[in-house]
């Protein structure tokens, strides 16, 4: 068959194709085009009576809902109008003379679901199609205008029933209309193929040829066509593209490998930035962890705080850097385990309340009023870190008003729902045109945004990434000097209560250690770095440790030949022979500790890009610490060397140290005080002598149960304590009776009984401070 044949019947089966779908969709479109306008007309019709209908049913007067009711009828497609009260009966209806009796008759248990599940401010029209007749319900309620209060009362709903007749003979005059429009068409383009066919069929032969040479790979030989204007340009772009084409695979490898180039440098450079800071912070936050723990007076310990405070800035940008990095490289891993997605709004809203209270901020969070499903299968750190951004933004940027959090169910299904996350504030707010760059990296709305505030402008950016890996979706409202909304929408799985009440337990519940005691352990420090070397120094021998240390890899090996030693923490970056090459040689030599067994290695490093702790552990060290790191992370990876259980370090084992609880070395945050007093408002001298004399007779209370073997009642009392003392600073006795309550629902009473002596101590000099009679 010849080409002009080809595209001749080509063309000819197109026509028919398009004519044929053309008429089925436009008599598709056509069928549906008067049912969906009367819906339109029908949910238009029945929202413009709802403030009437409200008025009537509050008021229980139908004068306010007659005129219009008598006036809606007067159209020749409305039925009736009927209006039910609250309990789902019927008590006014208008109907049209005429009207047809075969409507639809919803049930009352219908009916009274949807009222439950409206929405007050914006309800939403149910619409049901039955015998020929369209019913338009919308439920009615009403709410508190109590702004605290937020409760909501059911009135009612409206019903209004329409008929399609006015559209039917539209719908059948548009049906033939089309019908001819499309045969019309199609004989006409039919022709215009025909004529086509013949001027394009010997120059398009000519080009195909040509066009296979090509398709070989022969890009020698330009294409020549004899043919019209239009067809010798196509040639000319023809022979364009093949030269452009070759031009591209060049420059494409070319940028291939200045890509790759960049992409190891860009590597590089993170890993070099974060140890080279990283080192140093190491340096500055022992430094100030340890001059904590030293006798200080106030002014004192308020210079420690501001220095610790801007340590961990410091390495909140670090880390922002880091997490972009890794997001960007794809190389973020998100965890999957069940948790209360309740509770992690609720340990947002705690770190948050004080820093708003100081500036004179309400903090109000609010959750969807039914009992949603909040155990989620998830990511609750990530969940977290996307909560702790936009509600650290929400207070930086608002001066004055309020900071509100909020968490609502949008839909619930049977494996998962879905549920926004939202934050408003009545801050500094941007424009709309500012909304397509604030998710952007390194971004803010204006330059003296950051003058003014400070920040990195990476938060809103890793919260927009954060979100997208979870499948989510991040969105703001705002408006200039007026504050934003910022929210986030996610769909999670539902979880197992049973496996995220263990999970909480473990992550929690202070360990029972089984002899974890340091003390006489022989350990060689390799570091190069003063500062940080005095930091580790003096924290093993707070744990009781005998410490060497050396200032590089070939200094320890010396050091290994000499003694025999338990453990050795080795810094990577060292001159003259760094960690790597130091652990290479020890393993080589196989060179064994005190027990007999290989010798323990700790890789002690500032590097912490992804596969930095498996590089070490596969160089054949047995552990990874990254700095910086607190002493209680220090004890816990020593620990875990020796085969001790370590499931978590309290502050029990900080009073064991520091002395006995009662000494006036308790813990008692007068920040956190005197922040609760501005919340309450003034003077808390009342609430605070409640608070201690109650204290005794929760005491008496415990200790009954504790003997009648009642753990359900210890652990409530304790409860009670744990948080009364938390909001007024007392944060050892909030911790101790923390851990008791935990003793109480996990039903073991050797650990209730090991925190109950300490829990008294702790109230008695808890008591004491707060009386003002600790001297």
């Amino acid at each position: 068959m010849s080409f002009a044949a080809r595209l001749l019947g080509a063309f000819l089966l197109v026509i028919l194709l398009f004519s044929a779908s053309s008429l089925v969709s436009q008599i598709y479109i056509t069928n549906n085009v008067g049912r969906h306008m009367l819906h339109d007309q029908g949910t238009n019709k029945v929202l413009a009576l709802v403030s009437q209908a409200r008025t009537t049913l509050f008021t229980q007067s139908r004068l306010h809902i007659q005129d219009a009711a008598e006036n809606l009828l007067l159209s020749p497609e409305v039925e009736r109008l009927v209006l039910y009260q609250e309990n789902g009966k019927p008590w006014l209806t208008w109907q049209r003379e005429g009207a047809l009796q075969r409507a639809w008759q919803p049930s009352t248990d219908e009916l009274l679901a949807w009222l439950a599940l409206a929405d007050p401010d914006e309800p939403e029209v149910e619409i049901h199609t039955a015998a020929g007749v369209i019913s338009f319900i919308v439920p009615m309620n009403l709410r508190s205008l109590e702004e605290e209060d937020g409760s909501v009362t059911s009135l009612g709903l409206l019903r209004l029933d329409m008929t399609p007749v006015v559209f039917r003979g539209y719908v059948a005059r548009m049906k033939w209309l089309f019908v001819f429009e499309v045969g019309l068409i199609s004989l006409f383009s039919l022709l215009l193929a025909w004529l086509l066919v013949r001027q394009i069929v010997r120059p398009v032969n000519a080009l195909i040829a040509a066009s296979i040479r090509v398709s070989e790979g022969d890009f020698s030989v330009p294409v020549e066509v004899k043919a019209g204007r239009e067809l010798r340009a196509l040639v000319e772009v023809f022979n364009r593209m093949m030269q452009d084409r070759k031009e591209a695979e060049t420059t494409l490898s070319q940028a291939r490998d200045e890509a790759e180039s960049a992409n190891r440098a860009k590597s590089e450079f993170l890993a070099t930035m974060s140890h080279e800071i990283r080192t140093p912070m190491n340096g500055l936050v022992g430094m100030a962890e340890l001059l904590a723990g030293t006798t200080l007076n106030e002014k004192q310990r308020g210079y420690v705080m501001n220095i610790t405070r801007s340590g961990e800035n410091l390495m909140t940008v670090l880390n922002d850097i880091l997490d972009l990095s890794r997001v960007e490289s794809g190389k973020l891993t998100l965890e999957e385990i069940d948790f209360d997605l309740r509770e992690v709004i609720a340990e947002v809203s705690r770190l948050f309340m004080p820093v708003a209270a100081a500036k004179g901020l309400a903090f109000k969070v609010y959750e969807n009023p039914d009992r949603m499903p909040s155990i989620v299968c998830g990511d609750p750190v990530r969940i977290r870190q996307v909560l702790l951004n936009l509600v650290g933004n929400a207070v930086k940027f608002t001066d004055q008003g309020r900071v509100t959090m909020a968490l609502f169910q949008r839909r619930r299904g049977a494996q998962s729902s879905t549920y926004r996350l939202a934050v408003a504030d009545t801050g500094i707010g941007f424009g709309e045109a500012e909304k397509e760059k604030i998710f952007q990296p390194f971004r803010q709305v204006d330059g003296s945004i950051t003058r003014a505030y400070g920040g990195s402008g990476l938060g809103l950016s890793i919260v927009a990434r954060l979100v997208a890996m979870m499948g989510g979706e991040v969105g703001v409202q705002s408006r200039l000097k007026e504050g934003s909304l910022f929210w986030v929408d996610l769909t999670l799985p539902h979880g197992d209560a049973k496996h995220c009440l263990d999970l909480q337990t473990r992550r929690t519940t202070p360990g029972v250690r089984n002899n974890f005691d340091l003390r006489g352990r022989k350990i060689l420090v390799a570091e190069d770095y003063e500062i940080n070397r005095e930091v580790v120094l003096t924290m093993l021998k707070e744990l009781g440790c005998d410490v060497d240390w050396v200032v590089n890899g070939l200094d320890a090996l010396k050091a290994i030949a000499e003694t025999t030693y338990d453990l050795v923490l080795m810094d990577l970056h060292m001159p003259v022979m760094d960690g790597f090459t130091a652990v290479e040689e020890i393993r080589q030599k196989g060179i064994s500790g005190v027990d007999g067994e290989p010798l323990k290695i700790i890789a002690v490093t500032a590097d912490v890009m992804k596969g930095d702790r498996a590089k070490c552990l596969a160089s054949g060290m047995d552990g990874y610490l990254a700095k910086p790191y607190r002493a209680a992370e220090l004890e816990k990876v020593i620990g875990e060397m020796f085969g001790f259980r370590v499931e978590s370090l309290i502050v029990v084992d900080k009073i064991k140290k520091d002395g006995k609880a009662g000494e006036k070395s308790v813990s008692l945050n007068r920040r956190t005080l005197n922040l609760f007093e501005v919340e309450m408002g003034g003077d808390i001298s009342t609430l605070v002598e409640k608070f201690c004399l109650e204290l005794p007779r929760q005491e008496d209370l415990i200790n009954q149960a504790l003997q009648e073997g009642n753990l359900g009642l210890v652990a409530s009392e304790a409860h009670k304590i744990k948080s009364a003392a938390g909001m007024l600073g007392a944060e050892k006795l909030s911790q101790l009776a923390r851990w008791l309550e935990q003793g109480g629902r996990q039903q073991k009473s050797e650990v209730a009984n090991e925190a109950f002596p300490l829990l008294v101590a702790e109230i008695k000099a808890v008591t004491t401070i707060l009386r003002g009679q600790d001297g």
